[in-house]
This record gives C-alpha cells, structure tokens and sequence, in this order.
C-alpha cells in the first residue's frame, strides 16, 4: 500500500511540476511577447562616414524627428550597386522602435508614374529625373534643404533608387510628422520640348494658384503647396494647322471663363515625321473640366463651320437640359474620303 501511495504522489507532483512549467512558458511568452518593435529600414549612399556611423546619425535624426527613442540602431549590411557602368556602395540601416510610437513616414519623391497629362498625383518611381545615379546623388542635399523648407519637418535621410520602368534615378526624402505643404508633380501635355514661353507662361500660371515650383522636367512641374490644386490639362483637338487652332482660342477661352476655371490656353506646336501640327491646350486648376459632345453636322469648310456655330449653340442641349457654353471647329480625318473636312463639339462643364 505504502508503495502504491508513493507512486501516487510522485504522480501528483510530476502533475504539478508540468502545471508550473506551462504557466511559466505562458508568462513568459507574455512578457516576451509584448508586441515587437517596429522597424524603419533605408538604403543610402556610402559617402564619407562609415556604416556605423551612418546608423548611429540615422538614430539622431530620427529621434529628433519624432521625439521617439529607439531602441536600436544598426548597419545592418553594406552592399554593391552597380550603375552608370561601376560599382557604388550603399549601406543598409535599420531603425527599431516602440510599437506603441505614433509616428508617420513622410516621403517626397522626385519622379513619376507616367500617367496622363493633368494628373496631380502622378508622383511615383516609374521614371526619374536623373540620367545617372552620380547626378542624383549630387542633388540629394539640395532635396533635402527643400523638403525642410516646404514640409517644415526634419529630413532624417535621403536617397538614390533606380526607376522602374526607365533608365533613370529618383531622389527620396523621408521625415516623419504632419507636414505644412506636400509635393506635387503636373504634366502639362507640352511634350518632351517645350518651348521656352510655354514654360514661362505654364510657371507663371502655377505659382499664382499658390504652388512653389521646385524643378521643371520636359512638360512636367513639380511644385509643394499647401493644398491639392488640382492642376488639368484639356486638349480640344489635336494635329490640326496653325490657322484652325489660332482661329479656335479666344472660344476655348469663352467656354473656360463661363466655367470659372482658372486657366492658360495655347496652340501648341509639334513636330513629328517632318509633319507639323498644333494641339488647341487648356490648363486650368480647379474642380471641373469640358464635357464635349460631337454635333451631328459635318462641313466642307473650317469658315462654314465657324458660321454655323451660333445657330448649333442656340438649338443644341445636353441630356440634362443644359445648354452649352461653347463650340469648337476642328478638322476630320477621318471623312476626307468623303469630301467632309470639319466637325463640330459642344462642351458643357464636366465633373
């Protein structure tokens, strides 16, 4: 009996012991298992510290930006990138911090998505700037001295990436918080040559809407402000003759001015396969934009079409009743075979 009692307690404490062993893994998992640190990780150039010193200056600037601590700091690798035909250093660091740390990455990038003419968001890595990653490690201060200026925020690294798509480098900027303006990027729709008025006119245009324009590149602006401003560029036709776009601009002017947009607008010239033409070009900053409608007759002339415009706007309406504030006379390639050269479009203000 007193053997069977023993084997009985020796049960029950081999019991106890597996008890206290679980709780303790559970509180220790508990307490090690408090959420991780969140991590903030970056590739810049290898310039004149060493990667130590990098992390450790990263560490500053990030506590200076945030007001947060980390809890490390580290390199955590030093690596070849090759580009413009050599190879380039870069190091990678790595910031951990609390994750109870209220803090947003702020982020200016110097390239674009590519996207249509007027898009204001276009900002992305898709294409870059720079030809070479030598110039664009050359502009990284001048980046960051604007992003300080324009975000009212610490700029606590910048960096060189290669696009996407294109050949080309895009500078980043990071900082963390709330910043005062945003940057912003607007294609025109000039084209890859612009010519020296367009760009005066379109800088004008944009720093009177409230944008400080940093950089020109081809047709593209890129500006911080304060705000969306909502930049749009409208083509009325394209690949027509000098004298129909010249004829057509003070009532592209009339149809914009009764929609209350701000705007520029121009015959723009191109040149392609030795064949010149002109794009009728509004840019306008605001919410709304042309609604067209093709008008049913054709004509033979840009003059009769012109003389037939005033009675079209007196008869014409849209779907929901409204008449429309203009009409513009272009000509159709596509009905020269039938001895048809030009056609008419009505526009009303689109949303």
């Amino acid at each position: 009996m007193s053997r069977v009692v023993a084997k009985y307690f020796k049960w029950i404490l081999y019991v106890q012991f597996l008890q206290i062993s679980v709780f303790s893994n559970v509180f220790a998992n508990q307490a090690a298992g408090s959420a991780p640190d969140k991590i903030y990780r970056v590739r810049i150039p290898a310039m004149s510290r060493t990667c130590v010193e990098e992390a450790n200056l990263l560490s500053q600037h990030f506590l200076q930006a945030t007001g947060v601590s980390p809890t490390k700091a580290e390199c955590t690798d030093t690596a070849a990138y090759p580009a413009d035909g050599k190879n380039y250093f870069v190091f990678v660091l790595t910031i951990f911090y609390s994750s109870e740390a209220q803090v947003s990455l702020t982020s200016s990038v110097y390239g674009f998505n590519g996207l249509p003419i007027g898009d204001n968001g276009g900002l992305g890595d898709y294409y870059g700037m720079y030809d070479s990653y030598s110039s664009c490690v050359d502009h990284l201060q001048s980046r960051v001295q604007e992003y300080e200026k324009y975000t009212g925020l610490k700029a606590i690294d910048s960096f060189c990436t290669r696009a996407r798509v294109s050949d080309t480098y895009v500078v980043q900027v990071d900082g963390f918080g709330k910043p005062q303006q945003k940057l912003s990027t607007f294609d025109s729709g000039f084209g890859s040559s612009p010519t020296s008025s367009e760009l005066d006119e379109l800088l004008q245009f944009a720093r009177q809407q409230g944008a400080s324009v940093v950089d020109q590149f081809q047709s593209r602006i890129f500006y911080y402000s304060h705000e969306s401003l909502n930049f749009r560029a409208f083509r009325f036709f394209s690949y027509q003759t000098p004298e129909i776009c010249s004829a057509q601009i003070d009532e592209a002017r009339r149809i914009l001015n009764q929609m209350q947009l701000p705007s520029i607008i121009r015959c723009s010239h191109t040149s392609k396969e030795e064949i010149d033409t002109e794009t009728l070009l509004a840019i306008s900053v605001g919410y709304g934009y042309p609604l067209e409608r093709d008008v049913t007759e054709k004509y033979f002339s840009l003059s009769e079409c012109l003389a037939d415009r005033e009675r079209i706007l007196k008869n014409a309406t849209y779907y929901d009743g409204q008449a429309p504030y203009g009409a513009i006379c272009s000509s159709d390639a596509l009905s020269k075979n039938n001895g048809i050269q030009f056609k008419m479009k009505v526009y009303k203000r689109g949303y």
